[in-house]
This record gives C-alpha cells, structure tokens and sequence, in this order.
C-alpha cells in the first residue's frame, strides 16, 4: 500500500517540524515557505507560487471563480475542498 494511504509521513520539515509523504512535497514546502522561491506568477494579478499546479488553482478560483467541491449537507459549493 501506498503511503497516501496509509498516511505515513516520513519527511519532516527541520524548521517547523511539518511532515511529508512524500520528498518533493517537502522540497515544495521548503521552497515556498521557508525560502520564499515562487518562480511561477499569474498573468493577471502576479499572484507567485512555488508550483504551476498552484498558479493554476488560483486562476480557476480566484479568476475564473470555479467552484468544485459542494458541502454534502447544503450543497453550497467552494474553490477548494474543505474538511
């Protein structure tokens, strides 16, 4: 079994002790909060980020205001899922 799954989490920042199950989720993390490296901007505000993936979620909600994740009780709907 994957460790998604199992969520295991055997990386662990050293600066804030945040931990990871993946190491490129790490190195993402320490680049973008502990370094501050976001090499990837929106054309249209200059939001940066340190993935694409992410520049790309914030157009979507932000700009273009998508929706995809509804409450099942209510049914009102949200840009990122909420636990």
């Amino acid at each position: 079994m994957h460790l998604v799954h199992k969520k295991e989490r055997p990386f662990g920042c050293q600066v804030c002790q945040r931990r990871f199950g993946q190491k490129v989720h790490l190195n993402v993390h320490m680049n973008a909060v502990h370094l501050k490296d976001r090499p990837y901007h929106c054309d249209e505000c200059g939001y940066s980020a340190a993935t694409k993936g992410l520049v790309q979620k914030h157009v979507s909600t932000v700009h273009r205001k998508e929706k995809p994740f509804a409450c099942e009780i209510c049914n009102t709907r949200f840009g990122q899922k909420v636990s």
